[in-house]
């Protein structure tokens, strides 16, 4: 069995962070906290190397469209295309299950194969070979052109499966009502459970990373999603050490709001108060540095900090579509913009405000 070690949270998914000209940012650390999006995205969105049923389908799509011209099967991409269940890929090494068949491709070669059973529900290509396995927690492994039952201990409902490293499988059950998580390595047949604590029990989807021990779990909020990293520590005492290392949270929202740094759904739409910026001594006049009271407007091409009576001084973000903007200050002479098209809320941080320099260019007829 396993247990979780306490460990600070991650947040270097899910955010789009830029600087005052639209470039990336790199990461930095935050504690965790709730994004609001709607975008309701595969797991594989939060890390990029696993693959997704979502994220796979054209080229699954693909492979069985090759498969259907080389076994000149007319029927067969349509009966394909209409009931894609699962696909994975790894290595130039594909498996796709599309209704009651089974179809892989590997080195160029494309085929069809005759499934082990008609009710399965999920595939995941390995480094060797492919598994593939029905809701019931029956699985089997596809090697050299032929299946194989594999034993995973006591069974229960599979609510998902996922490729690891290497030969390795990890299996998401719920076994005697409760959920935990088992790791299957097909080479030695090595078996190792993880047992899901209370806050856990509502996972319903896992991806596995190809390279190391990290795991992401999807779990229900209704309404709303929470994605939670966790990362292989080592073993004491025929325990399985985890750590915490991604705490996420997806909600959906119309309008949103920040309280203590954090973004949070509402349901209405808040102003934010103009920010007063002192501004550098100016070169062009001789009085006294004054200041300017600037904020964020939003029009048919993005975002602009602009003055208190309207008049853009900078783009933000060419974003479209905005819905609500709102903004705090940052600094002494910086603004941190929060931007939303009602989809998802975009940050940017904003500095150097104080060296804008006010001057008269005269009149225009």
């Amino acid at each position: 069995m396993g247990a979780l070690a306490a460990g600070s949270g991650d947040s270097r998914h899910g955010w789009r962070d830029h600087d005052s000209r639209g470039r990336a940012r790199p990461p930095w650390d935050r504690s965790p906290q709730n994004s609001v999006r709607v975008r309701r995205r595969c797991i594989g969105y939060w890390l990029r190397r696993c693959v997704g049923t979502a994220r796979n389908r054209r080229p699954a799509q693909q492979a069985v469209a090759r498969a259907a011209a080389a076994s000149s099967d007319r029927d067969l991409w349509s009966r394909a295309a209409a009931n894609l269940r699962a696909a994975d890929q790894w290595n130039g090494k594909w498996i796709v299950l599309a209704g009651n068949q089974l179809y892989s491709s590997s080195d160029g070669a494309d085929q069809g194969i005759t499934p082990p059973r008609e009710d399965l529900a999920f595939c995941a290509q390995l480094d060797s070979s492919a598994v593939v396995a029905s809701r019931n927690g029956n699985i089997w492994r596809f090697q050299d052109h032929q299946f194989s039952p594999i034993e995973t201990g006591k069974s229960g409902q599979l609510l998902d499966i996922s490729a690891g490293k290497g030969d390795t499988i990890w299996l998401l059950l719920e076994v005697d009502s409760r959920r935990l998580l088992r790791q299957v390595d097909l080479s030695g047949q090595h078996i190792q459970e993880l047992d899901l604590p209370q806050e856990l029990q509502t996972a319903r989807k896992l991806c596995g990373s190809r390279d190391d021990e990290d795991l992401l779990l999807t779990l229900d909020l209704n309404p709303g999603e929470r994605v939670i990293g966790l990362h292989f520590q080592n073993s004491k005492a025929q325990q399985s050490v985890w750590q915490k290392w991604l705490d996420r949270s997806v909600t959906p929202f119309r309008y949103f709001d920040v309280k203590n740094g954090q973004i949070v759904p509402a349901q209405e739409k808040v102003e934010s108060p103009t920010a007063v910026i002192q501004l550098t001594e100016n070169p062009l006049e001789n009085g006294a540095p004054g200041s300017i009271s600037v904020g964020v407007i939003a029009d048919e091409t993005g975002a602009w900090i602009s003055t208190s009576d309207g008049l853009p001084l900078l783009q933000v973000t060419k974003t479209k579509n905005i819905v609500q903007t709102k903004w705090t200050a940052d600094g002494a002479d910086g603004l941190q913009v929060f931007v939303s098209d009602a989809s998802v809320v975009e940050e940017y941080r904003v500095t150097g405000l104080k060296n804008l320099y006010r001057f008269d260019a005269g009149s225009f007829d």
